[in-house]
């Protein structure tokens, strides 16, 4: 299009935008992302969000479930010949992670939306991108709280309440959201943790099991198998949207307030297209599937939390 003989600035800008937009994604065409992930609802949103990333990119995402944990270990045992693209991990995770050297920098020129993001989601480390934010919590079943006659949990103290013996439900602390807890019963530091741990010891004769992972812990709670126990919000809200008779609490003397992370591997086969899968999963309209189908308070500053996200038991 010529206007007054001569092609506009803005167009010619759009029309290099455009060819460049095309020829950064044909590049990619045909690859396949490994991902390390977490499994469960968690992915299943995670899905959700990336829903359009395949198509454009013309790629295929190849989801390796576990735990943080699990991820971390996975990753520095590939480090010199990487298997993962990218990998999901937490705030405490991703401190072992970053300080083993295994995640590469944030490519800024990549990751545009990383300018948008909150100031508490701009890590000083650049090798990761917090998704979103996330809260250890108390759950209990409804129904049978009521029907026994019991009063809703309230506090971390609550876990000792000897009604609850033997319908207790946490994690090993190996998975974040067991660590924040026997953070927060030490007195909610974690240099408290040692306190944490022995006031915890107290109840090893009413907890049949500690769970291995937070997606198995899930499907317990789904099938009523604890009454009451701690979990993440980003798991236990989701279900109580589905339709599950249990509530959330965050008790009265605060939590840890955690985040799911995202990083690219360091020399991975596909270190550029997993920077662009990070700039994707902030972009606002991942974000909000996020927020709306797992409940990650958002990082992204462009987006707020809904009055009946926060009626379900967000913060």
């Amino acid at each position: 299009m010529r206007i007054n003989g001569k092609l506009t600035g803005r167009i010619v800008l759009a029309m290099a935008f455009v060819a460049l937009s095309g020829a950064a994604q044909s590049q990619y065409q045909g690859k396949t992302l490994n991902v390390a992930s977490y499994g469960g609802q968690v992915d299943a949103a995670f899905k959700k969000a990336t829903a359009g990333f395949e198509d454009q990119f013309k790629v295929n995402i190849r989801w390796v479930p576990g735990t943080a944990t699990e991820n971390a270990a996975k990753v520095n045992a590939t480090k010199n010949n990487p298997e993962y693209d990218g990998v999901f991990l937490e705030n405490l995770t991703h401190s072992l992670a970053s300080s083993q050297g295994l995640l590469a920098t944030i490519n800024s020129s990549i990751v545009k939306n990383y300018a948008d993001l909150v100031p508490k989601a701009k890590l000083a480390s650049k090798d990761a991108l917090p998704i979103g934010l996330i809260f250890t919590g108390i759950f209990y079943n409804v129904p049978e709280f009521q029907k026994r006659g019991w009063a809703p949990p309230q506090s971390w103290n609550d876990l000792f309440r000897p009604e609850f013996c033997k319908h207790l439900g946490v994690l090993h602390p190996n998975v974040s959201y067991g660590m924040h807890m026997l953070i927060m019963l030490g007195g909610g530091k974690a240099e408290d943790v040692s306190a944490g741990i022995n006031r915890f010891v107290k109840l090893k004769n009413c907890i049949t099991t500690m769970e291995p992972a937070a997606s198995k812990f899930e499907e317990k709670i789904q099938l009523g198998e604890y009454l009451v126990g701690v979990h993440g919000s980003v798991r236990v809200l989701p279900l109580i949207k589905k339709g599950y008779p249990i509530k959330f609490v965050v008790p009265k003397e605060g939590t840890v307030l955690g985040f799911t992370t995202l990083s690219a591997v360091k020399n991975a086969p596909n270190e550029a297209l997993a920077q662009e899968f990070m700039n994707w999963m902030i972009s606002p309209a991942a974000q909000k599937v996020l927020l709306e189908m797992g409940f990650w308070v958002p990082t992204n500053s462009k987006l707020s939390i809904p009055q009946e996200v926060v009626a379900l038991g967000l913060p």
